[in-house]
């Protein structure tokens, strides 16, 4: 069976299964949605969905499409998301430990000041974000239904 597994993060399953990973750091179910709604499901036999791991996770890419190849078990394909594409994360404080935005505006020739933080964190602070979190739920669930794709928890294997 091919599992495709949606994820910000890696996590190791169980051998019986092929797993292609699409990591995306940072990343929400909307994110989960336009991934999914890019790749031929017809590859897969299950998907997994990894929850996010903060409640309402929200990263805008310029495209959902550039992935870097990393080594993996035998049977598994790990694609992480080519990080020179991304634009924004409602993750402020993970933003900023990671320099996430140092990175991100130093490919548009910009530089954040200190109002320019405020802008930001109060975009992520919106009470839109939970509900186009809720929407990409629904968005992943839709795709998923009209794929006849089954969504299954897997058995991580914990080191």
């Amino acid at each position: 069976m091919k599992v495709l597994v949606l994820t910000n993060e890696y996590h190791r399953y169980n051998q019986e299964n092929k797993y292609e990973y699409r990591i995306l750091p940072g990343s929400g179910y909307i994110n989960y949605a336009c991934i999914l709604g890019q790749l031929d499901l017809s590859q897969y036999d299950a998907v997994f969905i990894n929850p996010p791991s903060k409640n309402s996770n929200l990263l805008l890419t310029n495209s959902v499409l550039e992935w870097k190849i990393i080594n993996g078990k035998a049977n598994e394909e790990i694609y992480i998301h080519n990080k020179n594409n991304l634009l924004f994360t409602s993750d402020i404080d993970s933003a900023k430990q990671n320099k996430f935005y140092n990175r991100t505006l130093a490919q548009y020739n910009l530089a954040l000041k200190r109002n320019h933080w405020q802008l930001l964190s109060d975009v992520a602070d919106s009470i839109e974000i939970p509900i186009i979190d809720q929407a990409g739920k629904l968005l992943c669930d839709n795709i998923l239904n009209e794929a006849g794709l089954l969504q299954i928890q897997l058995n991580r294997v914990y080191d």
